[in-house]
């Protein structure tokens, strides 16, 4: 049964109209859903409750929108694959230190985001106003104090809460070799050490350029949290995250302190409401596009052609001695013209809809092929949360695909689109495309059955 025929598909989301606050979402909503939230989730216009984003991220969703395809988009599309990282990483955190046991716990207290306010204005106040990097204290609410539950919330049989808070193991694609995208910290997870240098002293470097004391100290996962630093949150990082200067400060400053959950709160908090209010609506969008650029440009050209073929036919017939009625022949060109057209804007190829399919990404084309292994790792690494950059920019599909004739890209490899919502959204925007064809098609054959014979032939 397709969607309202008064649907539209999601708007872009630009980086600038997502600005968000740490409050305008549930800032704990990955840790510590509230009684009144549980079992709600924010679901931006245009987007269905099938593909919201924690079905997405809890694995509920079938191809081409399963969460490797979200991680795929993020890597190659929008080229922000480090926050999805980062969120899976912090997921898992949070379930692994729950597991703890209470004596490594307390070890590791909790943060409140008070403490760095008032450090953080100490610090400040020697800083001149010209030297000081703009911010808008609007976008950075103090958040309320954490008073975490872990393990009673992690035992909870509440559906909504679990679905939150399933190890991200779950969530990972299976393969025959098993993905250990949160591997135990054994110090062999590959880091870009030869040109970022030894982890432990990007991240003493952190500490030190924003004056903090770099820490020493037994606390419960602090080399993996000394990693997480070297890979996300020191400038010029391998997957730095887009932090403000404040953020970035009051981050390192709590883990100076510990290595509780509640240090990373305000940046998970920011990093989750960009995914949610800005990626994931624009990944809706772009999986509901089933071709590629230029299959869409040769849609494009055909519903141009076709109505252009039926307005011809439409005018040689009102200039013959034909009868009026067969002016109408005319109108199988017309309303086909005009839906391909609208279809077509929608980045959806008419043809490949009707038979529920999609063109393969440029980065699937090549997944077969036995010198194409690198595509197949790369795509496997971005699951994990320490390593290196996410470019991508050498990797050997790129320059197979840009060298490949346009005609073989309009009629690549397809694949049949699994996600039942994906095709309900598909059916539905066929439907409305036929509808504005059938409404233009009236107007024009209306147009060409009142004019007079031309008698000319």
């Amino acid at each position: 049964m397709p969607y309202s025929l008064l649907y539209r598909r999601p708007s872009y989301v630009s980086s600038r109209a997502s600005t968000i606050s740490t409050t305008s979402t549930s800032a704990w909503s990955v840790l510590k859903p509230s009684s009144s939230e549980a079992g709600k989730s924010y679901s931006p216009h245009g987007v269905p409750d099938d593909l919201s984003f924690d079905r997405i991220i809890s694995g509920k969703t079938c191809k081409p929108c399963t969460i490797r395809d979200f991680m795929n988009y993020l890597l190659y599309v929008e080229h922000s694959a480090e926050s999805l990282q980062f969120f899976l990483w912090y997921r898992d955190y949070l379930m692994r230190f729950a597991n703890l046991p209470a004596s490594e716990k307390a070890l590791s207290p909790i943060w409140l985001d008070e403490k760095f306010d008032a450090d953080f204005n100490k610090s400040t106040s020697r800083v001149t106003a010209s030297s000081r990097p703009s911010t808008n204290d609007k976008d950075i609410e103090v958040l309320p104090n954490f008073d975490m539950t872990l393990e009673t919330q992690s035992n909870k049989d509440d559906g909504a809460s679990v679905s939150r808070t399933d190890s991200v193991h779950e969530m990972l694609p299976s393969s025959p070799t098993k993905l250990n995208a949160m591997k135990a910290w054994d110090g062999t997870s590959s880091i870009q050490s030869s040109a970022r240098g030894d982890f432990r002293q990007v991240a003493a470097d952190a500490f030190e350029s924003h004056n903090i004391v770099a820490p020493f100290t037994v606390q419960p996962y602090r080399e993996e949290v000394t990693r997480i630093i070297a890979t996300y949150i020191a400038e010029g990082s391998p997957r730095e995250l887009n932090l403000a200067a404040r953020e970035r400060e009051g981050l390192l400053r709590a883990l100076a302190s510990t290595t509780h959950p509640s240090a990373f709160g305000r940046v998970a908090a920011t990093v989750e409401t960009s995914l949610r209010r800005q990626s994931h609506p624009n990944f809706v969008r772009f999986s509901i596009c089933n071709g590629d650029k230029p299959r869409i440009a040769y849609a494009t050209l055909m519903g141009w052609s076709n109505l252009a073929f039926g307005l011809i036919m439409g005018i040689l017939l009102c200039l013959s001695q034909a009868p009026r009625g067969y002016r109408a022949f005319s109108s199988f060109f017309v309303i086909l013209g005009i839906s391909t057209l609208i279809m077509a804007k929608r980045g959806i190829c008419i043809v490949l809809n009707t038979f529920h399919q999609c063109h393969l990404q440029p980065w699937e084309l090549f997944e077969e092929e036995p010198d194409t292994e690198s595509v197949y790792e790369m795509k496997m690494n971005s699951f994990d949360s320490i390593g290196s950059s996410n470019s991508f920019e050498d990797q050997p599909w790129v320059s197979k695909y840009k060298n490949l004739p346009f005609m073989k890209k309009v009629f690549s490899r397809q694949t049949r689109i699994n996600e039942p919502a994906l095709r309900k959204l598909h059916d539905t925007m066929l439907l409305q495309s036929l509808i504005g064809a059938l409404a233009g098609t009236i107007v024009i054959e209306a147009i060409f059955l009142a004019v007079p014979h031309g008698n000319l032939y």
